[in-house]
């Protein structure tokens, strides 16, 4: 137990103990050994290594993509000048979000938070002359002090209601349940605040589409492993949101409708880092939504799905170019659609089918997701060649009923009654990301579809309206835009 408990120490220290030397991606594998070590050696125990299975799970994650990411940037970024400044920035970054997932104490859980921020804010300057970027990396600058702010003061009043600063301590007393004071009735809004801005969810999600123009590999790590500390955060703190109505109805508006929007918008989109960004403030809006149903399992399971994607997807984005405009030119029409339709059909038949011969307990809310989730998987189905398409949409039903509950049986949290206004909405989402994505696919003659889609590739102008909030209350010095005559004024001056 204590050697595992060491090994677990040891991993943010190593990446600290990098940031003096110019290691490359050794730092980043030997914390990757280091934490699997410490997670074998314990037998995915939680008891015995003092973390709990979301800890276990999420630092196996981050030093895993953090290894891939470092070697990958060896490549990326070889003749560069700034590579050294880019690997001591990284290794902060890596530094401060282990810590944030090994760390009990909500004190040291807030330094390495607000230590993630300004880490990741040097990265996304890596380029400091790129206006855009810079005007992005200002956004998100001004938006992680709004967060900062906000858990700080969840901390004090934590502090101030149960006199402990253990995240266990206060685990153990939200699950004997009981109504909340008013004072942690707040703090679990400013929780859900600090999870929303940390998600990028809008209209706060223009910076992450913005910061595109960082070098791959910051942005590779950003969109696999930072933004998702705030579905983290509300795991680590699910006995409060399973307490907290308001809170958790307040997560699900905001992530709901993040859902729809963020998943319309990136239909429109053509740049594959673009896209990829859209798509990153839709699977977070997911996750959030899954944690707010107290879907827990389905969410971690999520969350690890969409690391790891999305590590590959911006990796490999120059070789997805071609793919992408081939799927894009792809025409609409009528059989497309009820195509489509049958695919979900025979989707949504098997999870009834394999739920129920494996007699696997399927909540409701459980439900409404995998029937969005049959929507995605009835997308590979094709009424060519259909006997291997069912195949191949059952084989993917049966592997995700099986991780997921693989991941039940080792998750220790439980999620609690679902209210019928939860139910319904969550129903209406689903309904509106169905209807919006068949009409943006299929209506491509439809004045309606010609309509929105004019409208979504604005993104409804919420990042124009939230850039200038954000510039009006924390004005911002950006650098002049490069341009021809100025680049030929500076040669020619002696």
């Amino acid at each position: 137990m204590a050697f595992s408990i060491v090994l677990t120490t040891l991993v943010p220290l190593v990446y600290m103990a990098a940031m003096l030397r110019f290691w490359r991606s050794t730092s980043a594998l030997v914390a990757f050994i280091l934490a699997l070590a410490a997670a074998i050696m314990a037998g995915f125990d939680a008891v015995t290594l003092a973390l709990s299975p979301v800890q276990i799970i999420m630092l196996l994650l981050v030093t895993g993509l953090g290894w891939i990411v470092a070697r990958f940037s060896e490549h990326y970024l070889a003749g560069d000048p700034c590579q050294p400044r880019f690997y001591r920035w990284l290794n902060a970054l890596l530094a401060s979000v282990t810590l944030v997932v090994v760390a009990d104490n909500l004190a040291l859980f807030w330094l390495a938070w607000v230590g993630i921020s300004l880490s990741l804010h040097q990265l996304l300057l890596f380029y400091p002359e790129r206006p855009r970027a810079a005007l992005a990396a200002h956004k998100k600058f001004v938006f992680a002090r709004i967060a900062d702010l906000a858990l700080l003061l969840a901390i004090v009043l934590f502090y101030w209601q149960y006199q402990t600063l253990s995240i266990k301590a206060l685990g153990d007393i939200w699950q004997v349940g009981g109504p909340l004071p008013l004072s942690i009735q707040i703090a679990a809004c400013l929780i859900v605040l600090v999870a929303v801005l940390k998600c990028a969810q809008m209209p706060f999600h223009g910076w992450l589409i913005q910061v595109v123009e960082a070098p791959t590999p910051v942005s590779a790590l950003l969109h696999a492993g930072v933004v998702n500390l705030g579905g983290f955060l509300l795991l680590r703190l699910s006995g409060l949101l399973q307490l907290a109505s308001v809170a958790s109805g307040m997560l699900l508006i905001i992530a709901g409708t993040s859902l729809v929007l963020a998943a319309l918008i990136a239909i429109t989109r053509i740049s594959i880092k673009v896209n990829l960004a859209w798509s990153t403030v839709a699977q977070m809006a997911l996750m959030l939504v899954q944690i707010s149903l107290g879907l827990y399992a389905l969410a971690v399971l999520h969350l690890l799905a969409h690391s790891c994607y999305k590590a590959y997807a911006f990796l490999n984005s120059g070789s997805q170019v071609q793919h992408f405009v081939t799927a894009s030119a792809a025409p609409g029409g009528g059989a497309k659609f009820r195509t489509a339709v049958l695919g979900t059909l025979v989707a949504f038949a098997s999870y009834l089918y394999l739920a129920a011969f494996f007699e696997l307990p399927v909540s409701t809310p459980e439900w409404l997701l995998l029937a969005l989730y049959s929507i995605g998987f009835g997308s590979l189905w094709r009424r060519r060649g259909w006997l291997l398409s069912t195949g191949m949409v059952v084989v993917l039903v049966s592997l995700h009923l099986s991780l997921k509950t693989a991941i039940e049986s080792y998750l220790v949290l439980e999620g609690s009654t679902v209210e019928t206004g939860a139910l319904i909405w969550t129903a209406l989402v689903i309904m509106a990301l169905a209807a919006g994505g068949w009409l943006m696919r299929f209506g491509r003659n439809s004045a309606l579809r010609q309509s929105l889609s004019r409208q979504l590739y604005a993104g409804l102008y919420l990042d124009e309206w939230a850039t200038r909030l954000t510039l009006a209350v924390w004005p911002a010095r950006l650098p002049k835009p490069f341009t021809l005559k100025t680049q030929v004024a500076k040669e020619i001056q002696p």
